[in-house]
């Protein structure tokens, strides 16, 4: 018995390897794949203004590997708009890289996007990094377009005060007939019931293809419209 254990062991150490390598094998794969969705480039004030670089290299480079760590996922929401945030910084910066503490942001419902936009641009609600970014990120629920799995963002540039709209349309992010599977799935977890494994494994699959859909090709046609207005006051401009 002892030599049948003493015989096991290397088997065991060599199959440990070898799920590990696998695994990690996988892991390198997805994150491949994320990082082929491109980079957002920020300028960052305080790596220079505490001398951690100078100010020709204050800045960050972040993937979608980086939203997926700081949110915990990368579902059809956070793929899409990790580019709807780049094409709006485009458009607020064409010529140059964005600033953190230099867009504020409103949105007419608490969402995800929050946790995107508080990543990328370094915006806080009710504190700051430094007191740099305090306050710019706020929940505004007169923008509510009252239209379910819809919601609006506004992104201001405060130096100019270029200011875009965004109406996000979560509805078309999957085919109309998965949305039954998806709210009950997600209200389940969010509630801490048990979830049948057969809905579990749908739900899963309905996702994970729907997440590699987009990566490969790109959003969804009408998920998101992109408009610029100027008549958007946030309330600390008021107060200033």
């Amino acid at each position: 018995m002892k030599r049948l254990f003493l015989l096991l062991i290397p088997a065991l150490m060599l199959f440990s390897c070898k799920s590990t390598n696998i695994k990690k094998e996988q892991v390198s794969q997805w994150d491949s794949l994320l990082l082929e969705q491109g980079i957002i480039k920020v300028y960052e004030p305080l790596r220079a203004f505490i001398a951690e670089t100078d100010s020709t290299e204050s800045y960050y480079d972040i993937s979608l590997v980086d939203i997926e760590k700081y949110h915990g996922k990368v579902c059809p929401g956070i793929a899409t708009g990790f580019q709807m945030f780049r094409e709006v910084l485009e458009k607020l910066y064409p010529n140059s890289v964005p600033v953190r503490g230099q867009v504020a942001v409103a949105c007419s419902k608490p969402n995800d996007m929050l946790d995107v936009a508080s990543f990328i641009l370094g915006i806080r609600n009710f504190y700051g990094r430094s007191e740099l970014g305090k306050g710019l990120l706020v929940v505004d629920t007169t923008l509510s377009p009252g239209v379910p799995k819809e919601f609006v963002m506004i992104f201001k540039r405060l130096d100019n005060g270029k200011t875009l709209k965004v109406t996000f349309d979560k509805y078309k992010l999957m085919n109309p007939e998965d949305w039954p599977l998806i709210d009950q799935t997600v209200m389940m977890f969010e509630h801490h019931e048990p979830i049948p494994e057969d809905q579990l494994e749908r739900y899963q699959k309905t996702v994970h293809n729907e997440v590699m859909h987009i990566l490969t090709n790109g959003p969804r046609e009408g998920v998101y419209k992109i408009e610029e207005i100027d008549n958007y006051t946030f309330e600390f401009e008021n107060k200033n």
